[in-house]
This record gives structure tokens, C-alpha cells and sequence, in this order.
């Protein structure tokens, strides 16, 4: 029995997209591709990857989705609508509050994700080696992020103000004129 559905994602032929559905019991929970234009969702989904999370993503080529606290890379051909590989460990030991893990990706690829202690945190610009660039933007408890298509602005949310940075390091608070970001 499903209980619910979140997180839909279009694909990049913008007809088909991916659907987290979540079951009664663990088992009955997966990521689901679906075409925008069925007639019946129901039927004629096709079932991606079991999953009992339903926080997961599509950038370049691959599914991003958690495996407890563990972020997972998996190929991902949207054309077929099926995985073409075996899933790998990007990033591990991701921030759990009451179920929630915070992380997001852009699809060209920049990856933003909190680990470690939790309580004031802070968002720190990275090479693709590891090598820390710089830290940026307010330190406290960020509930959720989101990177621009192009990867240069990130936009958060923090307990009780929403902030967003650009990739050069300056802070601006979010109001309803920053609806772009």
C-alpha cells in the first residue's frame, strides 16, 4: 500500500520524470520513472531502484540517492529509463536530523552536502580533489540547500532566516525579490 509521493524530478526529455513512493512497509518503497503523459500512473511506471528514502536527484548521468547516511552515484540512462552500472559512495556520513539528510547537487555537477557534528555549521567551497577552498556565508544550522544550474550560487535555509551566497563569498539575505535564485 503506498502512503506517499514526493519528490518528483523531470527528466531531460521533460516527458518522463522520477517519483519516490513510499509503502507501508520498506519493501514496497522505490524510485519510479513515470511518463508525464500516461493515462495510468499506476500501471505503467517502471520501477528504478528500491529504495526506503525518498531523497534523490538526477545530474548528469546519474541518480543521487541515500543508502542510510551514505550518498550513492549510480549510472542512470534517461533515455531507457534504467540504472547501467553499479552504484558508488561519493560521500559518507551525511547529517541525520529526525530523518533528514542535507544535501544537493546542480546539474553540472557541483555537489554541496553537510557531515560531521551537528549543530552551527558551515558551508565550505571544495575542489574536486578535497582540498578546502574557503568557507562562506553565516555559520548555524542549515536545514536545506540548493545549488543553481550553473553551480555558481547556492541557496540555504537556515533556523529562522533564509540566506543564499555566490560563489565569490558574498552574503545576501533572501526576500521575494531574489525569486530567482
Amino acid at each position: 500500500t503506498e502512503v506517499w509521493h514526493t519528490n518528483p524530478w523531470f527528466l531531460p526529455d521533460g516527458r518522463h520524470f522520477l517519483i519516490a513512493i513510499t509503502g507501508k512497509k520498506a519493501e514496497d518503497s522505490a524510485i519510479y520513472a513515470c511518463d508525464i503523459d500516461s493515462k495510468d500512473q499506476a500501471r505503467n511506471r517502471r520501477r528504478i531502484l528500491a529504495s526506503g528514502l525518498a531523497s534523490f536527484t538526477y545530474s548528469q548521468g546519474h541518480l543521487l540517492y541515500l543508502r542510510g547516511r551514505t550518498l550513492m552515484a549510480q549510472p542512470f540512462d534517461p533515455g531507457q529509463l534504467e540504472t547501467t552500472g553499479d552504484p558508488v559512495s561519493v560521500a559518507e556520513q551525511l547529517d541525520n536530523i529526525q530523518g533528514w539528510t542535507r544535501w544537493g547537487v546542480s546539474q553540472n555537477g557541483v555537489l554541496a552536502y553537510t557531515s560531521g557534528a551537528i549543530g552551527l555549521e558551515q558551508l565550505t567551497w571544495f575542489e574536486r580533489s578535497g582540498k578546502m577552498l574557503a568557507a562562506f556565508g553565516p555559520a548555524g544550522i542549515i536545514n536545506t540547500l540548493a545549488i543553481s544550474p550553473d553551480g555558481s550560487t547556492v541557496a540555504f535555509d537556515m533556523m529562522n532566516e533564509s540566506v543564499g551566497s555566490d560563489i565569490d563569498r558574498k552574503s545576501t539575505r533572501l526576500n521575494s525579490s531574489h525569486a530567482n535564485i
